[in-house]
């Protein structure tokens, strides 16, 4: 059996989820850490980058992360 701290995790956000009255951290499980290739960590570095870029409002350099992503 594994444990989440196996897997290769990215936050995609805070919600708030049905029947939830406070925000949820949302984490898409991505793969096995062992798995994982040095493209797919660097992506989800960037990834990480770009959300923390959108929550400090600095917009351009989170959309210049984000845009960068899909040429990666």
């Amino acid at each position: 059996m594994y444990d989440l701290d196996d897997f290769l995790t990215r936050e995609l956000g805070a919600f708030i989820l049905k029947g939830k009255s406070n925000p949820v951290r949302v984490y898409e499980l991505m793969c096995l850490k062992e798995e994982a290739g040095e493209h797919q960590k660097r992506r989800c570095s960037v990834f990480s980058e770009a959300l923390d870029a959108y929550k400090s409002q600095s917009l351009k350099d989170g959309i210049e992360l984000f845009s960068g992503l899909t040429k990666m």
